[in-house]
This record gives C-alpha cells, sequence and structure tokens, in this order.
C-alpha cells in the first residue's frame, strides 16, 4: 500500500515595495493655468506644483515626405560609426539616424501661447499659421489625462510635441529615462556611445521610435519632481494586428530634450513619415497622453506606468496550452530522438568532438559553423532524466569539444579559440572577427566547464583546464580590475576601442575560486566586481556579449544582477547586494510592456483567437536600444531571468519582478513548435525558425527548470530547496540544478523528471518531481500556474494514484507518496 501525506500551500503574502512608493505620488486637487507666466498651476496633496508650459514643437513637410539620412557619425577614435561589417546593427542604425529621428525633417515650427478655453475641465488653445492646438487637461489621483487636438490649416505632414512641462537644470541632479533607450544621469558629447549604447543621454535633441520603447512612458526625475508623459493606451504601435506582424510600424515619437536643448519629458504624435502624420486641411487629429506627478524617483512612475496606464496585470490572464514542464519533457524526448542527426561528430586534433550545427551568420563559415549552447543543462538533463543515449552517446564527445575549444598553447593558452568550429576547414573563430575576449573565457573556459564538473567532479582534465582557463583570465586583468573588450589575435590590440568591458567578466574569478580555492581568484573576482560596481552599475554603463551586434547592451546585464548576488553571498558585501538590486529594476526596462490587446480575431484556419496570444509584454529583449536586435525581431522567447526575478522579489517583495517572471514564462504556445516543445527565438518569427536552431533548446530547458523550481520554492516558503549551478552562458542569469541532493521539509531528495509517474492532462498544473535519496518515497511539487483557483485531479506515482482538490490561485501542494 501507499503511504500518502499531502501539504496544502497557498500563495505567498510578501511585502510589495510599490506600495511604499504609491505615498510619494502627489494627489491632485485642483488645476488652473496663469497665463501671464504661461504656468500649470497644480494643487496638490502636498502643496501647490507649478509647471511652465513651455509650448510645444510643430513640424511641418509636405504631404509627400518620406525620411531620408540625415547625417553621418563617428566614434570618439574617429572611426565610422556604425562599420558595416555589423550587418545587423548597421542597418538598424541607419533606421534611427533619419532626419525624422534626429528631429531635422521638415520646417519647424511652434505654439508658444494659449488661451484659456473653459477652466471646468482646464481647456487651452494655441495656434500659429499652421495649425490650431486645443489641450483639455483633467486630473485623477496623480495624473493629469491630456486630450490634444491638431487642426492643420493646410495640406501637409505634420508632427506635434507634447507641452513642455518640467525643465531640469543640467548643472544639479537629474535622470532621464525612456525605457529601452535612455537611462541616464548626465549628458555626453559622445553621440554614439550615447545613443547607441546609453552611455549617457545624447546632448542633442532625438526621437527614439516606440517599436524598441519598452514602456511607453519619457520620464524626466530631478530634486524636487518627477514627471512622466505617457500615451493612451491605445497609440502605441501595436506589434501583432489581426493576424499580421506590425512590429516596425511607428506611431508615437519620444525624446527627454526639447528642440531649445532643455530637459524635458516629451512625446510626438503623429510622426513625420506614417501615414497618420499626412493630413488635409480642417482634418482634426486627437491625441491621448498621461502626465505622471510623484516626489518618487524614475521607477515610481515607470511601475505606475506599467500597471496603472498599460494594465501589465491583464498578462495574469495568460493560460498554457501545454504546461512548462510538458514542454521540458517533448524537448528532451526530441533531442533524443535526433541526437544523432543534430549532433555533428568531426575530428578535431586527432579527437572526434560532437556540437550542434549553427545556422546563423558567422564571418568565414561556409555553412560549417558548430556550436553548443548551456553545457549545464544538457548535463542536468541527461542525469534527472537517467538518459543512457545522452549520457554515453552524445555528452562525451560535447565534453572534447569543450576541452579543444581552448588553445592547448601560445600566449593565450587556456582561452576559447572561438565559439564556432568550421569543420570543413577546422578552424575556430568567434561570431564577428578572429579575437580573444576575457569574457568569453569566463563564459566558455570558466562556467561551462565548471557546471560539468558539478556533475563528475573526478573529471581531473576538466579541473585542469579550468585551472588553465582561470590563470590565463588572471593573466589579463588589468591593475585597475577590468578587463579589455575583446583582443585581436593578429596583433594583439583591443577590439573596437571606443567600448569598454562593461559586463561581468569578474564573475570568471569567482567560479574558478569556487572550483580551485586559491585565494588569488578570490581578490581578483573583488577587484574585478569593485571595478565594476564604480564604473558600469554606478553610472549605468553596460555592453553586452553578441559581436554580431558590436556588442548592443543585452542580456549579459540581467547575468551582471546575478553575478553580483553571488559575490555578495560569498563575501557578505553589502554594496554587491545593493548594486545587483539597482541593475535589476534597471534591466526590467529591457523587458517589453505594452499594453496587450484582449481582442479576438480569425485566424488563417478560421478559429478565434486573441490578439493577446502574440503579446510582446513580458519578453525580454536580445539587445536594445537603437542598433539592437529588438529593432528588425522584436524581443526574445529565451526569459533567463525568470528564475532570478522569483528569487528578486523574494529578497526585495517588489511584485514587478515576480510579474514580470511569471508573463514571461506563460501563454507563449504560439511560438512554441508543436512537436519538439522548442521556442523560437525572436517573437518575429513565431514559430517558423524554431528548430533549425536546436542548440538553444538547451537554454530553454535551462530556464524553465530554474524558473520553476524557483517558484516552489518560494510559494513553499523555504520548504522546498534545491542547490543550483553557475550562471548559464551567455544569455543571462538562469542556474541548473540536480547535481546534488535537495530538501523537502529538511528530508533530502534527488530531483527527477520521471514523466512515467505523472498523469497530468491540465496545463495550468506543474508538476515537479523527487524522490528521497534514503526513504524510499517519492515528491511531487504540484503548482498552478494560473490567478485564479485550479482543479486538480492527476494520477502520481508507479501505482498511478489518482489525487484530487483545488490548488489556490499561484498555490502549491507537495504530495509524499510512500512506495511500501
Amino acid at each position: 500500500m501507499y503511504f500518502i501525506k499531502r501539504y496544502f500551500l497557498s500563495t505567498l503574502v510578501c511585502f510589495v515595495s510599490l506600495s511604499m512608493m504609491a505615498s510619494d505620488r502627489l494627489a491632485i486637487r485642483g488645476l488652473s493655468y496663469r497665463t501671464a507666466s504661461s504656468t500649470l498651476s497644480v494643487q496638490t496633496s502636498k502643496g501647490t506644483v507649478l509647471l511652465p508650459l513651455g509650448g510645444q514643437t510643430l513640424f511641418v513637410a509636405g504631404t509627400s515626405f518620406t525620411p531620408s539620412i540625415a547625417d553621418t557619425f563617428k566614434t570618439l577614435r574617429h572611426t565610422p560609426f556604425v562599420e558595416k561589417v555589423f550587418i545587423y546593427p548597421h542597418k538598424a542604425w541607419l533606421d534611427n539616424i533619419s532626419d525624422v529621428s534626429l528631429l531635422s525633417a521638415g520646417r519647424r515650427t511652434a505654439i508658444t501661447h494659449y488661451k484659456v478655453v473653459s477652466r471646468q475641465p482646464l481647456t487651452l488653445k494655441g495656434s500659429n499659421e499652421w495649425a490650431e492646438v486645443t489641450l483639455k487637461f483633467v486630473p485623477q489621483g496623480n495624473v493629469i489625462t491630456v486630450e490634444q487636438t491638431l487642426v492643420p490649416k493646410q495640406a501637409g505632414a505634420y508632427s506635434l510635441s507634447t507641452p513642455s512641462m518640467l525643465v531640469a537644470d543640467k548643472e544639479r541632479p537629474f535622470k532621464v529615462v525612456i525605457p529601452g533607450y535612455v537611462h541616464a544621469d548626465r549628458l555626453s558629447d559622445d553621440f554614439t556611445s550615447a545613443y547607441a549604447y546609453e552611455h549617457g543621454a545624447p546632448n542633442r535633441p532625438v526621437m527614439y521610435q516606440d517599436k524598441c520603447v519598452t514602456t511607453p512612458v519619457s520620464i524626466l526625475e530631478n530634486e524636487q519632481l518627477t514627471l512622466g508623459v505617457a500615451p493612451g493606451k491605445d497609440f502605441p504601435r501595436k506589434p501583432f494586428v489581426n493576424g499580421v506582424m506590425t512590429h516596425h510600424d511607428r506611431s508615437v515619437g519620444y525624446a527627454y530634450m526639447s528642440q531649445d536643448k532643455e530637459l524635458t519629458p516629451l512625446l510626438y504624435y503623429p510622426v513625420l513619415g506614417t501615414e497618420k502624420a499626412r493630413l488635409q486641411k480642417g482634418q482634426t487629429v486627437h491625441f491621448t497622453y498621461h502626465i505622471i506627478l510623484s516626489k518618487g524617483n524614475w521607477y515610481d512612475v515607470y511601475t505606475q506606468a506599467i500597471y496603472d496606464l498599460y494594465r501589465f496585470d491583464d498578462m495574469k490572464e495568460m493560460r498554457n496550452k501545454r504546461s512548462l514542464v510538458d514542454r521540458i519533457h517533448a524537448i528532451h524526448a526530441y533531442m533524443r530522438s535526433v541526437g544523432s542527426q543534430i549532433f555533428r561528430k568531426v575530428e578535431s586534433n586527432g579527437l572526434i568532438v560532437s556540437a550542434q550545427d549553427y545556422h546563423g551568420g558567422i564571418k568565414g563559415a561556409d555553412g560549417d559553423a558548430m556550436k553548443n549552447a548551456d553545457y549545464g543543462a544538457m548535463w542536468m538533463l541527461a542525469h534527472l532524466t537517467a538518459d543512457s543515449v545522452l549520457t554515453h552517446e552524445i555528452l562525451p564527445y560535447v565534453r572534447n569539444f569543450k576541452l579543444q575549444q581552448q588553445f592547448a598553447s601560445g600566449p593565450f593558452k587556456g582561452t576559447p579559440q572561438g565559439q564556432y568550429f568550421l569543420w570543413k576547414s577546422k578552424r575556430w573563430v568567434e561570431e564577428w572577427g578572429e579575437q580573444v575576449e576575457p569574457i568569453a573565457i569566463t563564459y566558455y573556459s570558466l562556467i561551462d566547464a565548471a557546471n560539468i564538473l558539478l556533475f563528475q567532479p573526478d573529471d581531473m582534465e576538466l579541473k585542469q583546464s579550468i585551472r588553465q582557463a582561470a590563470d590565463a583570465l588572471l593573466s589579463l586583468q588589468r591593475a585597475d580590475g577590468s578587463w579589455a573588450l575583446g583582443i585581436q589575435l593578429h596583433d594583439g590590440k583591443d577590439v573596437l576601442p571606443d567600448l569598454q568591458d562593461f559586463r561581468p567578466t569578474f564573475y570568471g574569478m569567482y567560479v574558478a575560486y569556487q572550483v580551485l580555492k586559491d585565494d588569488k581568484y578570490l581578490k581578483a573576482a573583488v577587484r574585478g566586481a569593485d571595478w565594476f560596481l564604480a564604473q558600469a552599475v554606478e553610472p549605468c554603463r553596460f555592453v553586452g556579449v553578441c559581436g554580431d551586434t558590436r556588442f548592443a547592451p543585452d542580456f549579459a546585464t540581467g547575468m551582471a544582477v546575478q553575478a553580483l548576488l553571488d559575490m555578495y553571498e560569498l563575501t557578505g558585501n553589502e554594496a554587491y547586494k545593493h548594486a545587483a538590486w539597482k541593475t535589476a529594476r534597471y534591466f526590467t526596462t529591457y523587458i517589453y510592456t505594452h499594453p496587450t490587446d484582449t481582442t479576438l480575431f480569425t485566424a488563417a484556419d478560421g478559429r478565434q483567437e486573441s490578439m493577446q496570444q502574440y503579446t510582446q509584454a513580458g519578453l525580454v529583449c536580445e539587445h536594445i536600444g537603437v542598433i539592437g536586435s529588438a529593432n528588425p525581431q522584436g524581443p526574445i522567447l529565451l526569459s533567463s531571468f525568470a528564475g532570478m526575478f522569483v528569487r528578486l522579489y523574494q529578497s526585495t517583495g517588489d511584485r514587478l519582478f515576480l510579474d514580470l517572471a511569471r508573463a514571461s514564462a506563460n501563454g507563449r504556445d504560439k511560438f512554441v513548435e508543436e512537436k519538439s516543445g522548442i521556442a523560437s527565438y525572436y517573437w518575429t518569427h513565431f514559430t517558423k525558425v524554431a528548430l533549425p536552431y536546436p542548440q538553444h533548446a538547451w537554454w530553454q530547458v535551462g530556464w524553465l527548470m530554474d524558473y520553476l523550481m524557483s517558484e516552489a520554492e518560494l510559494r513553499s516558503n523555504g520548504r522546498i530547496s534545491f542547490p543550483r549551478g553557475y550562471i548559464a552562458p551567455k544569455v543571462g542569469p538562469h542556474k541548473i540544478m540536480g547535481f546534488a541532493p535537495g530538501y523537502i521539509d529538511n528530508v533530502s531528495v534527488e530531483l527527477t523528471l520521471a514523466d512515467g509517474t505523472v498523469e497530468n492532462d491540465n496545463p495550468d498544473l506543474e508538476i515537479l518531481t523527487a524522490r528521497g535519496t534514503d526513504n524510499g518515497k517519492s515528491y511531487y511539487i504540484v503548482m498552478n500556474s494560473r490567478n485564479l483557483p485550479v482543479a486538480m485531479n492527476v494520477k502520481l506515482g508507479i501505482a498511478k494514484t489518482t489525487f484530487q482538490g483545488e490548488i489556490a490561485p499561484y498555490g502549491i501542494q507537495i504530495i509524499e507518496v510512500s512506495n511500501l
């Protein structure tokens, strides 16, 4: 018989830091306009706020206007930017240096004076020779909703800004934020660095496109007030409309600086070059936007836009048609069945190595590039499933690939020769050039090998390779604690000297210390982390790890959060923890929170579908900004941050972390290839290119397991706990598990993926499995992924015993089965 012990837990009620921010919001009690001084007087719960109504910029062009390239640019090193060799960012850059983006298109005019048309609600009217503008102000809470109309006096193309309402003193502390593009407390004359990498804000007016604004709002924070301007939810561009991908459409423009170079948050609507901007005489254009007032910082206004204006809580309605655990099983079955086909075996220096074919753009490749991704996830899946095919027929040759990847001798001994092996020419290459990158040592010579070593700790050859790699990384560390972004193999010079290594390269030294326990590596990790805090975190300057995108800021920023948290856990230095929290809040701006469309449409097969199933909300950009991959491709489906965000919610009480994690994980079936369970990489591809990149599936297994276990640990209030490995290269901060026992109610257990002992036809339920290490019992962790109660009717164990009941919203049940 079976002895069954059942535990019932509901969702934890944790402290929510966002509620504290609400106390800084200025409840508006009245509005008036002072004509003589052109000032909007706002009576609030904390006194009167005077907002100078500085007028509006109006651009006028002919009805046949089309955007054109406005200028060319160079780095501070006097090299052209972006170099044509970087194909993907070059195209995106050209799209963002048009005369529209640089605010030099058409004829510039202004609306500078207003008269009061009505005092309740306050309505103002202004005009010039080109157009008439009306502004109606409706306050509610700490938000002023403005209904703006533009009526042209003759046919043409028009673009109108919102009024400047708060101007910051450039000599005093300030912060400007346009999520996805700008996050700066200083202005920079280095245009390419500021515009393309968010290293400061460009010291000239520019307008950003809303396809890469992750949250549609422009925010200015100064010492007295934080003000955000956000378009009404119907105005930002929609990425998907009635079965058609519309990611590249433009609707609203965003800016932080006026044409007079004053720091002030602005929106532009319509935008020149779009169909909406082509107007006839007397045609009325309506635009609604919201002005948010707070005594708090940028994050308060930002989160209010996300939740109150764009209703991010609607994402809780997203449901899985296939559970995430079932996806993991499907990926395992697919990779196992086609392993001999997609894992190419070739000879390298007399050794058989194996990797998966890579079909992306690699400089010098002739359709022969091979790579592996997430070694830790490979070993984890093989271990949790006790898969002999993976363990004996594939992974030994994948291990050989890892060992062959390092230079065996010479000045770069121990460093990776490249991410990719070209099997025709038998050489190793990086994505875009022949170079050595210190962070590649961290990724491919240290983290990968260390994660394998967790599962086979007696592999002395791997341990020796880790020591060689650690010494190589240590030798390349500069006196100030930093590393070069990259070093050219042919002459030893720095690659792209206009960039610094604002990435968590120091984590390689952390890994080396954890494996080898040599204090010299810990000291190097501390030096590197301290430099990173001062030079990257404090000024908010980051670069990415993808060479083919010219190292545009990317998921390495998310990895930096976990790297700093690991350093805090190791050293106890509170500075690392607070730096991690600061960077994590900034990293949320890499994630889309555009308003989702819940309307139905008729799909090609005649079925009714919701456009919310195709939303970008909750998904992270691979690379942000004006040269990032989000320009042509939108966000990615690889949500490596999800597990870490659950853990951050547990430590900070900030519910945005938890809500983003759940939104990224659930309801994404439209992007998952049905047979294999593999999700597409870029949003714009839907399910079309999931299978040509099977190595990405390992990353998916890694982040899905990390997310699910993090949810189990959170919801069980610590009764469930499993040790984690090291961060996975190179897509973000997820971590593997399963190499060592964990605990359920202080009982030692081993994590498994024993799908043969679970029957569950409800995709709202996620079921993780474990077995006691010495008590002969099985444990089933059943979690509800919905915000509503869900009925449970599952069969568990070898005898398929039925368990029924109801699980609370985001609740958990731990079911213990004794096989006696």
